[in-house]
């Protein structure tokens, strides 16, 4: 049932058309407003009618008197109940009452008969109601004519006649209105002594059953452990595919199905990903497995005996034959050793009980259901949830500060096999539209019903709080309660206890992807298209074809000596599948190309965005292979059912796309980096952007700037970094602004750059970097423009100071990078970064040419910065190099400071006049100058690079003869590449050994054995290099 408005006769869907709205279409006297409710209604067949004549206090029409209703029951079935139907009911003894506060008795039919009416094809008689489907769980939602709704638990409406859809009061008709602020009450009132005041709907017109459970085809088995996860028949047998294996019995019998340890397998723990794998610690550490058939006869077994012992299987076939009733199906445990009892047939649930580790007695559980996932969430889980940055949010209403996990969060947790990790929440299922119904527990169970579109829009609107004001939450909206803009008002549910994920939509259409190619101006379209997957596959070359290709993403190696990993070895699944897709050039071409020096930005239904440029998709180097979009794979088959597609994925020659082919083939700016514990960890699996939908082409890479943030530590933000972080919709870092001229500035937040260095942890995954404490503890925030001269501390520098307490989480103080998509101008007083948001009232504050964000004061304790790399001195001499420009204050030889030289100078070799100079504290050290150093201990020398990206990489000029030069990456490369700019002219180059303080063997271009180019040179260390004629040596890193 829907309400739908009609002026003047014609149909107003402000729904599908804002400027049709009726409150945005001028009105004149005289025009006639007809609202009308029930299933498509019209003015002439209507469950409900308002009428209102535009300007005439009494209209010409006569009031409506009450006469004849009908009421709208919508289930399994769709059926209208009219007075005479409903009164004939409680006459055959469908009937109670309840005599109110007041005296007044009300009577009417018990709720529970008219869901039976409609929960299944039995409308009559006995077992009308369907028992087992309200143990299964849906709501009842009933409906006020104006258009006021609240939800009933389905389980607590199940035969209680507490419930009461009341007709009369005191023997009439119910009145119109009650109540003081004459709330409606004809044709029909909730009331009895379950109904709680909330609950109270009058006027009902419709009652409809939220996500009553659709028959299953075939049988079903549900998994019990960690979470409960119910399989289908379908994907069982999908599963023995995969993992079936076989048994035959003393009589020669051959059974197939899935070995128990693999069933025990997908629910044991809680994963990040989809792919279940056996937890062998908890195995170890012991649980039991109890199996139940359909008759509730069970048995036991220890995980021990089953752990990985393909015997034990769960079957469902017998000689290649489908098990039935009469030979213990549709499941049925077989394996070597089993008695009779043992052998479980009729199998309905296998449960790990005792799992290690888990709470035996939680002060409280909130119940998480999807359409195959269900889990207990205890108290200590959802705390632990809460303390990870990426879930926690706070809401004031005005009055109080709620805290807690966003409601999508939790959506995410069940709403498909992927639990937890950065996609467990299912944008497709999302877009496509399902229900969330958040119930209350208490005697009175309520619920409230919200749509998925929304919760993936505004996640942070809808938040389940489990503290208010810093405390946990008492009294009736215990434990939890739901907050938020989106559950403001009657929508707030407290006492929260079960979260169900309901009437899940289906696609419409094929998924698609838009490829458009803008103009200069980054914002212009010059021309696009739009083209779904089943098109591609139709009409454009495929990769993988016909059985698919298995590419695979590298994730970080948390190996702070192996970051780049170049043997691929550790942690090279992290993104794994066997695909099949279509080439990005391909897509491209469609709207004209990419031209030359170009770039690509891969932008996600969530607004993720990943970019590379022209080379990685028309000339990319052999070990990246084609950049293709995968709309299928093996595991899940073609988008939407692959739920991560369309996604990226390179066509490697080797099928692992890993760190160190990330380092070599994209650009800095385009590569991507994990934070644990303070290391920026490679992860080639970061670049992977899913769920495409956009493939944006700018004619080339944006002009490049740099943020200078300082305070506990310094940090410099590259564009790329900061365009990233703004991308992040798991972190929902993003922010946006709309001013007074329509315009919208996006950037970040203002609190989320001072939690970069308000302390030492910038960016750890799982925690929040934003101190509370201290920006409650007060300190000063100075957003700064250096003015014309790019010159800090100058007359012209302009700056403006903030409180922490008024920055702290406040998203309308934003640094804003785009206006209306496109860059800011670059006029001199705006681009890079502007500071904007409602809660700035004055244009001083509106700092614009960011340069620097500064936090200064008491509660910021500088953190001595972390070297970025260190040169280990031995005892003796030293022939030593830096491999890149250091910072400004770290870049003189004063870093050598604290390096016991027992009176030696540190020398430095000039090739041009072939002599030596001492060198003073004061000079520079630079990259590709060899230098020489005495050290009385073995000691470690700190680095610390400059971040500025706007400059060349360095290059020296070398002379005829010896030169002293240094090594200039962070990570060996042979003799042979690091000389290539100095072509033929180098002939030797001899290196120092300071552990046996002697020279060590020659290399020698295009030598042999002991002598080959092929032999590494290495970081931190200095080397003689022998030259013919003069030659500019050019630095292999920047």
């Amino acid at each position: 049932a829907e309400w739908v408005c009609y002026v003047n006769g014609v149909e107003k869907d402000g729904y599908s058309n804002r400027n049709d709205a009726v409150n945005v279409v001028a009105l004149a006297d005289g025009d006639k407003i007809v609202f009308c409710y029930g299933n498509s209604p019209t003015p002439e067949d209507a469950s409900v009618l308002i009428k209102i004549t535009v300007g005439v206090e009494d209209s010409e029409d006569p009031p409506v008197q009450p006469t004849d209703w009908t009421i709208t029951l919508k289930g399994a079935l769709t059926e209208t109940i009219d007075q005479k139907y409903f009164e004939d009911g409680i006459a055959c003894g469908h009937a109670a009452t309840y005599t109110d506060e007041n005296g007044g008795v009300w009577k009417g039919m018990p709720l529970w008969y008219l869901v039976g009416f409609v929960d299944d094809d039995k409308k009559h008689g006995s077992g009308a109601f369907n028992e087992a489907l309200a143990a299964k769980g849906y709501s009842v939602k009933v409906t006020s004519g104006d258009g006021y709704f609240i939800n009933f638990d389905g389980a607590s409406v199940a035969k209680n006649s507490g419930i009461i859809v009341a007709n009369t009061l005191n023997g009439s008709p119910v009145p119109q209105t009650v109540g003081e602020k004459n709330k409606p009450c004809w044709p029909l009132q909730m009331v009895g002594p379950a109904v709680s005041s909330g609950q109270k709907v009058g006027g009902v017109a419709a009652i409809e059953l939220v996500g009553l459970s659709e028959p299953s085809k075939g049988w079903e088995i549900t998994l019990a452990g960690a979470f409960n996860r119910t399989v289908s028949q379908a994907e069982f047998e999908d599963w023995v595919k995969c993992h079936g294996k076989s048994y035959t019995d003393s009589k020669d019998r051959v059974w197939t199905g899935m070995p128990l340890w693999y069933l025990a397998g997908a629910v044991d723990d809680i994963e990040t990903g989809s792919h279940w794998t056996f937890n062998n610690t908890r195995a170890t550490a012991g649980y039991t497995v109890r199996v139940t058939a359909s008759d509730g006869l069970t048995a036991t077994f220890e995980i021990a005996d089953l752990a990985r012992n393909n015997s034990f299987i769960v079957a469902d076939k017998l000689n290649a034959t489908a098990l039935t009733a009469d030979n213990g199906g549709p499941l049925k445990f077989v394996g070597p050793g089993l008695s009779g009892k043992q052998q479980v047939g009729g199998i309905v649930s296998i449960a790990l009980e005792g799992l290690p580790g888990e709470s035996a007695e939680p002060e409280w559980t909130l119940s998480l259901e999807g359409p195959k996932i269900a889990d207990l969430l205890t108290k200590e889980e959802f705390e632990d949830c809460a303390a990870c940055s990426h879930h926690t949010k706070t809401y004031n209403d005005g009055v109080s500060t709620w805290t807690g996990v966003t409601l999508k969060a939790l959506c995410g947790w069940v709403d498909d096999d992927v639990i937890h990790g950065s996609g467990a929440f299912n944008i497709a299922l999302a877009e496509t539209g399902y229900t969330v119904i958040v119930s209350s527990g208490g005697d009175n169970p309520y619920s409230k019903e919200f749509s998925s579109r929304d919760i993936l829009a505004n996640p942070e609107n809808y938040i389940v709080a489990s503290k208010v004001n810093g405390t946990a939450i008492t009294g009736s909206a215990y434990p939890l309660r739901l907050v938020g803009e989106g559950a403001a008002g009657s929508l707030s549910v407290g006492n929260v206890q079960r979260i169900q994920l309901v009437d899940f939509q289906k696609p419409t259409e094929s998924p698609s992807i838009r490829i458009v190619r803008y103009a200069s101006d980054g914002k212009t379209v010059v021309e696009e298209t739009t083209k779904t997957c089943e098109w591609m596959e139709k009409n454009l070359k495929v990769y993988g074809d016909p059985s698919g290709v298995r590419l695979r993403f590298q994730g970080p190696t948390f190996v702070p000596d192996d970051l780049w990993n170049p043997a691929e070895d550790i942690n090279p699944g992290k993104v794994d599948e066997v695909v099949k897709g279509t080439a990005i050039r391909d897509l491209c071409d469609l709207v004209g190309g990419v031209p030359e020096g170009g770039e690509i930005e891969l932008i996600a239904s969530d607004g993720n965005k990943v970019a590379f440029n022209y080379t990685n998709v028309y000339t990319p180097l052999e070990r990246q292979g084609e950049a293709i979009v995968a709309w299928w794979t093996e595991r899940q088959g073609y988008v939407p059912d692959y739920r991560d597609g369309p996604r990226l994925f390179y066509n490697t020659p080797d099928g692992i796309f890993g760190a160190d082919d990330m380092r070599a083939c994209l650009a800095e700016g385009y590569r991507h980096y994990y934070h644990d514990s303070g290391i920026q960890y490679p992860s080639a699996a970061g670049v992977s952007n899913k769920n495409i939908a956009t493939i944006a082409i700018k004619p080339g890479p944006r002009e490049d700037w740099s943020l200078t943030l300082t305070g506990a530590i310094a940090d410099t933000m590259s564009r790329s970094y900061f365009e990233s972080g703004k991308a992040c919709a798991m972190a929902g870092h993003g922010a946006t602004w709309t001013d007074g001229d329509g315009k919208v500035w996006s950037g970040m937040p203002l609190w989320v750059l001072c939690g970069w260095v308000d302390d030492a942890n910038k960016h750890d995954y799982g925690t929040d970097p934003f101190r509370d404490d201290l920006a409650d503890a007060g300190y000063n925030v100075t957003v700064i423009d250096y003015g014309p001269d790019g010159v800090k501390g100058t007359d012209d520098d302009f700056s403006y100071t903030f409180n922490s307490s008024f920055v702290k989480r406040n998203k309308n103080i934003i640094v804003a990078d785009e206006i209306d998509g496109a860059p800011l101008p670059n006029d001199g007083k705006t681009w890079p970064l502007k500071l904007v948001g409602s809660a700035l009232t004055s244009n001083k504050q509106k700092v614009g040419s960011i340069d620097e964000i500064v936090l200064t004061g008491v509660p910021i304790v500088v953190v001595p910065p972390t070297a970025d790399a260190t040169i280990s001195l031995k005892a003796g001499w030293n022939f030593i190099s830096v491999p890149k420009l250091l910072s400004a204050g770290n870049n003189t030889a004063a870093i050598f400071a604290d390096v016991d030289r027992e009176q030696h100078s540190i020398w430095q070799y000039n090739a041009a006049i072939k002599d030596w100079k001492r060198v003073a504290e004061t000079d520079p050290v630079l990259p590709l100058d060899g230098y020489w150093i005495y050290s009385a201990r073995d000691m470690k020398v700190p680095l610390h690079f400059n971040g500025d990206a706007i400059r060349t990489p360095p290059a020296k000029m070398l002379a005829r003869g010896w030169n002293a030069v240094g090594f200039t990456d962070t990570e060996p490369a042979t003799t042979r590449d690091t000389l290539l700019s100095l072509g033929d002219t180098w002939t030797q180059v001899i290196g120092y050994d300071a552990g046996t303080q002697q020279y060590e063997t020659s290399i020698i271009r295009g030598g042999s054995g002991n002598h080959a180019d092929t032999q590494e040179m290495l970081p931190m260390k200095g080397y003689w290099v022998y030259l013919r004629g003069e030659s500019e040596l050019a630095a292999i890193g920047a």
